[in-house]
């Protein structure tokens, strides 16, 4: 009994020792490896390579977010349409018939959000040439960007 009460502390006090160098090697966050996000499908891009993109030639931004989020800050430029709004602003559309042939960045609160693949969607069956999903959303927009 002795012996599995020693192997158990010896076990707690390596545990704390792991946890004492992970928090002095990795002082401002443990390393997540679990976290990591999933790989770009086909129609999709990271903020940093649209941003790139965007410099070199001329797309449409796209911000599906909502009003207020809108508001809060987008893509200097960017269009606000989302789902509430699709159908109800011709005036989107009026603006977005220059870019049938040219890239239009879809973009929303990041990769938890499906807002952007929504309105993607829409375009798509809407048949304009290419429509790509800003992955990281505005999390990563805005820290390749300053905000408008």
């Amino acid at each position: 009994m002795i012996r599995t009460l020693l192997q158990a502390a010896s076990l707690c006090l390596a545990a704390v020792a792991l946890g004492v160098g992970q928090k002095y090697l990795f002082p401002d966050n443990a390393p997540a490896l679990y976290l990591q996000s999933e790989p770009l499908v086909e129609g999709e891009i990271l903020a940093a390579g649209a941003w790139k993109r965007a410099q070199a030639e001329e797309v449409a931004w796209i911000d599906a977010r909502s009003e207020e989020r809108f508001a809060e800050g987008h893509v200097p430029g960017a269009l606000h349409l989302n789902e509430q709004t699709f159908d109800a602003d011709p005036e989107v559309f009026f603006t977005l018939q220059n870019f049938y042939d040219k890239p239009v960045f879809v973009y929303c609160d990041g990769a938890a959000c499906k807002a952007s693949h929504k309105i993607a969607d829409r375009l798509r069956e809407m048949r304009f040439a290419e429509v790509i999903i800003v992955k990281d959303g505005w999390p990563g927009l805005e820290k390749v960007i300053q905000p408008q």
